[in-house]
């Protein structure tokens, strides 16, 4: 341990749809540190597409992990784990300005008309997000509010507890994208997590994660699109799709065959950062893509023209201590390392 109790070493995994990664930070001074870093895919089914982590057993997830964790030399010690954010609610709640005690007592009660499960079914957090007046007597709370279903954090301990992890923390990925991404910009910025089967939309203000929302085109849909079209196997389709992007070079002229689907995927950033500007008066000037998805070519530029957005694909690594010859691949895989990263940064930022 270091000054004030801090760990000097953290550990940060993301359980994916399709791949487990992690990334291992440790203290340097006043800097973070890089250790090792790393990815578990899942096997290909016949049709070259990953198997779906979640319909494996906890001891396939757990002996996964175990793997990883021997191939990338990582220390299993002071692990925090994020989940998916499809397997939690997130949501910002309005309350009367109301001591820490009474906000004990009534969340819970108020959280009944907000998350789709009974509340006994999932774990609770909430911490207060910001105060505000809504006109010169009335003072109101913004309250982050997260639930996680419990059958989930039982799972996710059952599969720490296989690897043999010295787990501190479960967490949504929503919060280690924004610790990773975000830094000490105070501005609405949105965060677009592209995955292989699910996207992710976060927004994040006054550097508060403030929102998140899950839905299932990501980049899976896109390689299938360009096989059906196209009569080849996936594992040609992904290829194609990683040669060409967005362009139009090549024999293969895939654009017509994705920005169907990817505007889908933008028409829904765009609701949802409309209804937050619109629910707050705060505008969304940045947007920043992330996931393994996000390096698809040409990818930012689409968004940026549709969206009327400065956009950037994130680059989580970019504050901490590395060899610089790991410079160049880490720009290019850093995107997909985005949760992993934010996840091991919190024992370390506040």
């Amino acid at each position: 341990m270091g000054l004030f109790g801090e760990p000097k070493r953290s550990l940060g995994i993301d359980v994916g749809t399709a791949s487990i990664k992690l990334a291992q930070l440790a203290l340097n001074k006043n800097s973070l540190k890089l250790e090792t870093y790393g990815k578990i895919w899942t096997t290909k089914e016949a049709d070259g597409v990953n198997t779906p982590i979640f319909s494996l057993t906890d001891n396939e997830i757990g002996a996964m992990l175990s793997e990883l964790l021997k191939e990338t030399k990582a220390k299993p010690q002071n692990v925090t784990i994020s989940i998916p954010v499809f397997s939690s609610f997130i949501t910002l709640i309005e309350l009367p300005a109301i001591n820490e005690p009474e906000l004990a007592e009534v969340v819970p009660f108020e959280a009944r008309k907000y998350v789709p499960v009974p509340i006994e079914d999932v774990t609770l957090d909430w911490s207060i997000s910001s105060r505000r007046k809504i006109n010169d007597n009335v003072e109101v709370l913004d309250i982050l509010l997260v639930a996680i279903p419990n059958e989930v954090v039982a799972r996710y301990l059952k599969i720490a507890k296989i690897a043999e992890i010295d787990l501190k923390a479960l967490e949504s990925e929503a919060f280690g994208l924004a610790r990773s991404l975000i830094g000490q910009d105070k501005n609405p910025v949105c965060l677009v997590d592209v995955g292989a089967s699910s996207t992710d939309i976060t927004i994040v203000d006054e550097g508060t994660v403030r929102i998140s929302h899950n839905f299932d085109i990501a980049g899976d849909r896109l390689t299938t699109a360009i096989a059906r079209s196209l009569q080849v196997t996936a594992r040609r389709a992904d290829a194609i799709k990683q040669d060409q992007g967005l362009g139009v070079t090549g024999s293969h002229n895939v654009s017509g065959i994705m920005t169907p689907l990817i505007d889908l995927i933008i028409n829904e950033v765009n609701r949802f950062i409309s209804d937050y500007t619109t629910r707050t008066s705060h505008k969304v000037s940045k947007l920043i893509l992330s996931g393994g998805g996000s390096n698809l070519s040409g990818l930012a530029e689409y968004f940026s023209k549709k969206l009327d957005v400065n956009v950037m694909i994130a680059n989580p690594f970019g504050s901490l201590i590395y060899p610089p010859v790991l410079d160049k691949k880490l720009r290019i895989t850093g995107p997909s390392y985005a949760v992993s990263v934010g996840t091991a940064m919190r024992h370390f930022v506040k």
